[in-house]
C-alpha cells in the first residue's frame, strides 16, 4: 500500500503526527483513534486449524450484523457505539457528539479517510467540534482511493 501513497502527503502527515505526539507528551492534549468494524455469526472463512485427519466444520448461522464505531486512546480508554445495519455518517456524527461531553482537555481524534468521514455532513461538523476543543486529524490518503 505504501507504493500507492503520495510521498509528500505521507511526509506531511507524519510530521503533523509527531507534533501531535509531542503535545500529548507535554500533557497539553489528549489523542484518540477512531475506527469502525462489524461482527456477525457468518464466518468469513469456513475452515479452521485442526489436527491431521480431524475434520472440523463451521456452520454459518443467520443473524444480524452488529457494527461498531470505537474511539480509543493509547492508555486503553475506549468508548464504543454500536448499531445494527450500516455505519452511516449520521451514526458517526451522533457517536462523536455523545462522546464530546466526556472530554476534559483539547483532544485530537485520528480517523482514516472512510467515505463516512469525508461526507459533506461530517465535514460541516468539524468547525462545531473545534469549538468544543475536539480536532479531527485524517491519516494520509491512498492514491488509489483519491
Amino acid at each position: 500500500m505504501k507504493s500507492k501513497q503520495d510521498a509528500q502527503q505521507v511526509a506531511y502527515k507524519q510530521e503533523c503526527l509527531r507534533e501531535i505526539e509531542q503535545l500529548k507528551d507535554q500533557n497539553h492534549i489528549e489523542v484518540f483513534y477512531g475506527d469502525e468494524s462489524g461482527f456477525c455469526l457468518t464466518p468469513v472463512m469456513a475452515y479452521s486449524w485442526q489436527y491431521p485427519g480431524e475434520e472440523i466444520r463451521i456452520l454459518p448461522q443467520k443473524g444480524k450484523r452488529i457494527n461498531v464505531f470505537g474511539i480509543m486512546s493509547e492508555a486503553n480508554q475506549l468508548r464504543s457505539f454500536q448499531k445494527e445495519g450500516s455505519i452511516t455518517t449520521d451514526f458517526i456524527i451522533d457517536s462523536i457528539d455523545a462522546w464530546i461531553p466526556a472530554l476534559t482537555k483539547p483532544t485530537v481524534l485520528i480517523l482514516d479517510n472512510a467515505p463516512v468521514h469525508q461526507a459533506k455532513k461530517f465535514q460541516e461538523k468539524i468547525p462545531h467540534w473545534q469549538e468544543e476543543n475536539l480536532f479531527i486529524f485524517f491519516t494520509a490518503l491512498l492514491s488509489a482511493l483519491q
